[in-house]
């Protein structure tokens, strides 16, 4: 069986709020083994144009899953499955000839596998994870000349660690088909 819906929301000036979800299950006999799948998720994303603004506002929130089994002839289940969430902020301020864009995001997963052997001893391994982020990327044209200078810091919370990567973007447009 296959669902899957949108809706999308606008506004007169530009703003807009699109939400969409899908379901999606399948499977198979095999005579002595039965194999099984389901995929479902859904989004909601939006833009935000403030009047008398020179900023740009933007959102998403996603969630996502992916099941599986099987089912052999001994009739112990086995099953795996990841599934994960994401979140988002960002912003985008227009100047002259410039762009400054900054915003947050957070990331998590699981994965989770459910396993019992021959001997009836059960097997697993649940993980989960969690990634924090935050970027800023200004970009300034100067005749042909444009420069993005950026930097992200991302944190993940099941390490304990975080990274930070500075990022610098060049680029010469010599025509307008050629850069």
């Amino acid at each position: 069986g296959d669902l899957y819906g949108k809706i999308t929301l606008l506004t007169g000036n530009g703003s807009k709020l699109n939400v969409f979800g899908f379901n999606y299950t399948d499977g198979v006999n095999y005579g002595i083994t039965n194999f099984g799948w389901k995929s479902s998720g859904g989004c909601m994303d939006f833009t935000v144009i403030p009047a008398n603004s020179n900023t740009i506002i933007g959102g998403v929130l996603t969630v996502s899953g992916y099941d599986s089994y099987i089912e052999d002839s001994d009739r112990l289940p086995r099953t795996s499955s990841i599934s994960g969430y994401s979140a988002g902020l960002n912003f985008t301020n227009f100047g002259r000839n410039s762009e400054l864009k900054y915003g947050l995001e957070l990331n998590g997963f699981k994965t989770d596998f459910q396993f019992i052997n021959f001997k009836g001893i059960p097997i697993g391994q649940t993980e989960n994870t969690t990634e924090i982020s935050a970027y800023a990327k200004y970009r300034k044209k100067i005749g042909p000349l444009v420069i993005e200078p950026g930097i992200r810091l991302q944190y993940y919370q099941s390490l304990n660690d975080y990274n930070l990567e500075p990022r610098l973007g060049l680029k010469y447009n010599i025509t307008d088909r050629f850069r």
